[in-house]
Formats: structure tokens, C-alpha cells, sequence
């Protein structure tokens, strides 16, 4: 006998098919605020996270450019003025956070968000400015990770059948494994912009699935979205964002579907080149390596000969990242 759908119309069945991932969520969110109170110090870059978050138009805490600082005194008062959204500045100040970030090496939607947090309790500096968002979209994230693993397992038993609760529970443990490795908990942990950009991550993974089993223009224009959001979270976004795209366009063309391909590929284009008029810094900041050779992200990319040096490094950080 065939097993019978389950009816979704009611709460109790909704809640008891929900109460997986719920579960996974609520462990996600304890563990999270524990390492949150023990968290104590902060890594240099985390300070400037707030730094050129919320000093007025000035990136560079001292004499406001980008020389480096010698034999000048700093005191208490610089250093709050720097780091606080003070009484004496205007408060969701995006536009000194904008100007800020040219004369950095970063785009700027994770200051703007720090700064608006750091609005909220002008004259605090505390690391639950950055811990709460930051915890918000890890969390965000670990759910996400969960709605792709049930995407990646459409066209399996009907809904309601043995076989689908098993898959939920799969997805519900993949998200937990996630939610609570090295490597999740780190991007929450570090007030940077890595948690962000993990969550735009599995977030362009998810509509991209979506799109290969359904192409539609509404999935188009949230991929374009989440290429812009990402794009303006952290430039090495844009690497992963290539590969994964030609990866869907590809596939697109291979079943002649030109029309959503068509339409996939304008899109695409679309969100990084909103990006790029938004945020027109980041040409220079991508091509010009401010912080030295190093730093320029197309010189590593042409550097053929260290890839596999680098790669070992990747996937030796997965490792201890990954409970695997």
C-alpha cells in the first residue's frame, strides 16, 4: 500500500515536520552565546572591523590617513572615538562607513551593518556589537544549509512517507554538523565579515539548485541579488560565484534551455555590475593591491605555480575546520 501524503494544513503536523531543525537551531544558538561569553580579546582585524565601522571619516585611527603612525601619542579618548559611535557623531552614518571602506581594502555592507548595531548603544563598545548580527546570520546560515540539502534531495518519496522524514533528519544533522564545527563557529565567533558571506555562500548554492530544477525569473533575480550582496561582503566571494554560475549556465545550454539561460547570464551580469556602479572602489581595490604585492588578488590568480601549494592549504583548513 502506498503511503499517504501528510496533511501540512494542520499546525501540529507542520511544527512535528519543522521540529528537526528547530531543535538544531535552538543547539546552534546556546552554543553560539557560550562561546560568545567566553570570547575575551579581539584579533587586530576585528578591531578595525569597528573602527572603520564607526570612526567619523576617519579609517585609521591617529591621524586619519593611511601612513602609518609613528611617535605620536594615542590616547583613551582617541581610541573610544575610533571604536564607539559617540553622543558627539551621527549615528547609522552610512556614508562615513562608505568613505571609510575606500580607503580601505574591502567592500562595505558588513560595516554598515556593525555600524548600525553600534548605533543602537552609541557610546558602548562591547563584542556583542558584532557577536549578535554575526550569531543572527549563523544562524541563517545552518538553516540554509538545511533547505539545500532538501532542495539537493527534491524528486525523491512523496512528501509524508518514511523516506522524506528520514531526509529531513539527514538535512536537519548536516546543518547541525555545520552549525557547530571549528569552522561555523569561527565565522560567528570573529567579528568580521565571514559570517555574512557564508550565509550569501549557501545562499547562491540554494537558489542555484533551485534553478537547475525549475528555472524561473524570480529565482534569476535573487541569484543576481545574492551576487551583489556578496560581491559587496568580501571580493573572493566573486571566485566561487564564477564557477558556481558557469557551472548553471552551463548545464542550462546542455539542455537547450536557452531562454533561462539567456536570461541567468543578463542577471548575473546584472548584480556585479550594480555592484561595481554602487561601489565603484572596487576596481582599484581588487586590481591595485593597496597593502602591496601580496595583496593583489589578480597577481595570486596568474601565479600559476603556487595554486597547488595554496590548494593543499585549502583543503588542510577544511579539515580542521569540518568535523570529518
Amino acid at each position: 500500500m502506498t503511503a499517504q501524503p501528510a496533511d501540512l494544513s494542520l499546525p501540529g503536523e507542520r511544527l512535528r515536520r519543522a521540529l528537526p531543525i528547530l531543535l538544531v537551531l535552538v543547539c546552534v544558538l546556546l552554543v553560539s552565546v557560550h562561546f560568545g561569553l567566553w570570547k575575551s580579546g579581539m584579533f587586530i582585524d576585528e578591531i578595525y572591523s569597528y573602527g572603520l565601522s564607526n570612526s567619523h571619516y576617519m579609517p585609521f585611527i591617529g591621524n586619519g590617513s593611511h601612513d602609518r603612525i609613528e611617535e605620536q601619542i594615542i590616547t583613551r579618548g582617541d581610541f573610544e572615538d575610533y571604536l564607539m559611535v559617540t553622543d558627539a557623531e551621527p549615528r547609522f552614518d552610512a556614508g562615513s562607513v562608505y568613505y571609510n571602506q575606500e580607503q580601505d581594502v574591502h567592500p562595505p555592507l558588513f560595516y554598515w551593518i556593525l555600524n548600525f548595531f553600534s548605533s543602537l548603544t552609541p557610546g558602548v563598545f562591547s563584542k556583542w556589537t558584532g557577536l549578535v548580527p554575526n550569531i543572527a546570520l549563523h544562524l541563517l546560515t545552518v538553516y540554509l544549509v538545511y533547505a539545500l540539502m532538501l532542495e539537493l534531495s527534491a524528486g525523491g518519496p512523496p512528501a509524508g512517507t518514511s523516506a522524506d522524514e528520514g531526509e529531513r533528519l539527514i538535512a536537519a544533522a548536516t546543518a547541525m554538523l555545520y552549525g557547530l564545527s571549528h569552522m561555523g563557529l569561527s565565522t560567528c565567533m570573529m567579528i568580521r565579515m565571514y559570517a555574512l558571506m557564508a550565509m550569501f555562500t549557501v545562499l547562491l548554492a540554494l537558489l542555484a539548485a533551485k534553478e537547475l530544477r525549475a528555472p524561473s525569473l524570480r529565482l534569476e533575480l535573487g541569484i543576481a541579488a545574492v551576487l551583489f550582496g556578496g560581491m559587496m561582503t568580501q571580493y573572493y566571494f566573486v571566485f566561487y560565484a564564477f564557477f558556481l554560475c558557469a557551472a548553471v549556465l552551463l548545464t542550462l545550454l546542455i539542455r537547450w534551455a536557452w531562454k533561462p539561460a539567456l536570461r541567468f547570464a543578463l542577471l548575473a551580469f546584472a548584480g556585479v555590475g550594480l555592484m561595481l556602479l554602487c561601489y565603484p572602489a572596487a576596481l582599484m581595490q581588487i586590481t591595485a593591491g593597496r597593502l602591496g604585492p601580496q595583496s593583489d588578488a589578480l597577481e595570486n590568480l596568474r601565479n600559476l605555480s603556487a595554486w597547488a601549494g595554496r590548494l593543499r592549504y585549502y583543503f588542510g583548513q577544511l579539515r580542521v575546520g569540518l568535523p570529518v
